[in-house]
């Protein structure tokens, strides 16, 4: 796979290999249009940690909207030297990618220039939404998977992308806890620190309670929520759909590390055995019991 993979796979494999494992089950003519989205996101999520002033993480944010905007306006320009918007702007005209959806991920990872951390629960899944919700609405459209859908099974499809994707970036975050708290950031919302008699600051600094576990709890038990929902729908969903939602299992088995170890993601305990998780992709692309 690495002498035949593609510059834009090679991204997706090294800055989002959960997510590239289950595009690998996407139909191979559809595959670098998956491999092109998930390096997208992964770029602008790391859009942070390669800048040294906000300022200049806000110019490379504007620099894509620019740059995907030519591509929305005009369906003959074919970028050059960049092989990531290539791969974007290949995938938007061969697939129809939505433009909001594009437009609001890009949108959303302003908050990551921030320190402060999201209002409330509220603000915090509209951004889970944007990002990672973003990544499996685009996706499912890569895959074809509302294609021949009716009205109403197209909202099904929709509606199960979008709990998947919030859910797999709550997960996300709670996972990136320390690293976060490396760049003086916490993810959980303020309303919720309020709530649990606790500071951003003693949160940052490595500080574990009890008030902090019932709060990653709480965020948990949504993403746990979104997962149970998701698992429930499957027999709706159209096969074309499956490898979008492949990081469902995945997604459940974090949550059952995080609730072994009471809600303490610190050093890393919620990692596994890549091996593990490549089994049960596996399992979920045969079976389609994601």
């Amino acid at each position: 796979m690495s002498e035949t993979l593609s510059e834009v796979g090679q991204q997706a494999r090294s800055r989002d290999w959960e997510r590239f494992i289950c595009a690998l089950f996407a139909p191979a003519e559809r595959r670098q249009a998956v491999f092109a989205i998930l390096a997208f996101n992964a770029e602008l999520a790391r859009t942070r940690s390669v800048v040294t002033e906000p300022i200049l993480g806000e110019m490379r944010l504007q620099w894509w909207r620019d740059a995907l905007d030519r591509v929305f306006d005009d369906a003959a320009n074919v970028p050059v030297g960049n092989p990531l918007l290539a791969g974007m702007a290949a995938a938007i005209h061969q697939y129809d990618l939505p433009r909001p959806v594009i437009l609001g991920m890009i949108d959303a990872r302003e908050k990551d220039l921030e320190d402060a951390p999201h209002e409330d629960l509220e603000a915090l899944l509209a951004y889970a939404g944007a990002t990672s919700g973003g990544v499996t609405e685009l996706t499912l459209h890569a895959l074809g998977a509302y294609e021949g859908a009716s009205a109403e099974a197209q909202d099904v499809i929709r509606r199960t992308g979008a709990q998947l994707g919030a859910a797999w970036a709550l997960i996300g975050l709670i996972r990136a806890s320390d690293a976060l708290a490396g760049e003086g950031r916490t993810f959980v919302p303020r309303r919720q620190l309020e709530q649990a008699g606790l500071s951003p600051e003693s949160v940052i600094a490595g500080e574990f309670t009890e008030s902090l576990g019932n709060a990653l709890q709480l965020i948990s038990g949504i993403a746990s929520q979104y997962i149970l929902d998701c698992q429930g729908l499957r027999g709706q969903l159209p096969k074309a759909a499956i490898p979008a939602f492949l990081p469902a299992g995945m997604a459940w088995r974090y949550l059952q590390r995080l609730r072994r170890v009471h809600y303490n993601p610190a050093g890393g305990v919620l990692e596994g055995s890549r091996w593990v998780s490549q089994l049960g992709v596996l399992w979920g692309a045969v079976t389609g019991r994601f």
